[in-house]
């Protein structure tokens, strides 16, 4: 890519042309409208304090947007502020910008109903491309208490058809469970990643790691719940106390 420059430099008390004029303001709306593909610009500000570039939004809108092979990476929210790690500029080579994207709540609480089928509790739906690169990784915190009787509960956590946490079909009898994981696109059709379970009462804790699950799609959307499911057709036996997820990328 070569760097814009003036193709004529227009001499006092001379002729202007117009074809010249004409090429001149071509470069500049074929670069800001994404045209050129043979022109790159270099911005340069020599002062030591003030920033080289402001961005401002003149009413509602995104200030800003960083954008990943025409997908939102993440936009100016509480979690969506682009940081910068210290000294950065210093290596090149190494220097990324890191961000924080979407985040979902879901504060309600969810219940088995009285049968043994799987009951989805929580659902989150990532649009294609949001894991759009190795590396960007999902985040998960939930917890669930089980009722006090001898019945076996099991509580899994998903994303698509790859199980990313299951607790098994334990009788657990009044415990309430912390569950708290992450996932990442290792490679464009694998997923990996971790999950952790501790009892507070009793101070159990299990630790799952998730082999590489390949066959994903991260072109397409994708669903990420969690679910119960009863061994006794026992209402409420399984209920979660919300759910907090954050997407993260590179």
């Amino acid at each position: 890519m070569a760097v814009l420059t003036r193709i004529t430099d227009f001499i006092p008390n001379t002729l202007i042309v117009s074809q010249e004029v004409d090429d001149e303001f071509n470069q500049l709306v074929n670069l800001l409208s994404g045209v050129s593909t043979n022109k790159d610009t270099l911005l340069k500000y020599n002062n030591a304090t003030d920033p080289a570039l402001r961005v401002d939004q003149l009413g509602a809108g995104l200030i800003q947007q960083w954008l990943n092979n025409g997908t939102a990476r993440a936009s100016l929210s509480a979690l969506g502020r682009l940081t910068l790690p210290a000294g950065i500029g210093a290596t090149p080579s190494a220097d990324v910008i890191n961000n924080l994207g979407k985040y979902f709540v879901d504060p309600a609480v969810r219940a088995t109903i009285a049968n043994t089928t799987e009951t989805t509790f929580s659902t989150v739906s990532t649009s294609a491309n949001v894991f759009a690169a190795d590396g960007d990784f999902l985040i998960y915190l939930t917890n669930f208490k089980t009722a006090a009787n001898a019945n076996t509960k099991r509580f899994r956590v998903y994303f698509g058809a790859t199980v990313l946490y299951d607790s098994g079909a334990l009788a657990l009898n009044n415990i309430f469970v912390y569950v708290m994981g992450f996932m990442y696109r290792r490679t464009s059709t694998v997923v990996t990643g971790a999950a952790m379970s501790l009892d507070p009462g009793g101070g159990a804790a299990t630790l799952t790691s998730l082999a590489d699950a390949g066959g994903q799609n991260f072109a397409t959307t994708n669903v990420f719940q969690t679910t119960g499911l009863n061994g006794t057709a026992s209402a409420a036996d399984i209920q979660q106390f919300g759910l907090v997820t954050i997407k993260g990328s590179l």
